[in-house]
């Protein structure tokens, strides 16, 4: 599945486990990716949940002013507080661009701001239905 910027209005990103954070610099061009489990769907089926999840990237394009902010406080794992998007908005700033903020899990100060020109997503590996919001090593390779 591909989805880009024109699409943003009909997405969600809530949930979704952040497996990583990357930046490439390539021809004069800033790129964001993160490597993310993408709830294609919520299924309930007579009140039990299931979900249709595929690993996906999740690049956001000509990016500048790129700050992520994690609080620690206390004794976690990484996985304890940055594993899971609550949900990304943006702001438009002129035609072809826009602040974008990443909340992650925890307090309010996890997140990620950032301007960028917009974002593309694809999906790397065919959808699964399961019980869980995210995918095993396993499932995602």
């Amino acid at each position: 599945m591909r989805l880009k910027t024109e699409q943003f209005e009909l997405m969600t990103w809530h949930d979704n486990t952040l497996h990583g954070i990357s930046c490439v610099d390539e021809n004069f061009s800033n790129d964001l990716v993160l490597d993310i489990d993408y709830i294609e769907q919520w299924l309930n089926e007579a009140g039990l949940y299931r979900f249709k999840v595929a690993p996906a990237k999740l690049v956001f394009h000509e990016v500048s002013q790129l700050k992520i902010s994690l609080l620690n406080d206390g004794p976690r794992t990484m996985f304890a507080y940055m594993a899971t998007i609550n949900g990304i908005g943006r702001e438009q700033l002129s035609e072809n661009r826009y602040k974008w903020v990443i909340d992650l899990l925890g307090c309010q100060e996890n997140k990620i701001t950032f301007e960028a020109a917009g974002f593309t997503q694809e999906s790397y590996k065919e959808a699964i239905i399961s019980t869980s919001q995210h995918l095993t090593v396993d499932q995602r390779a």
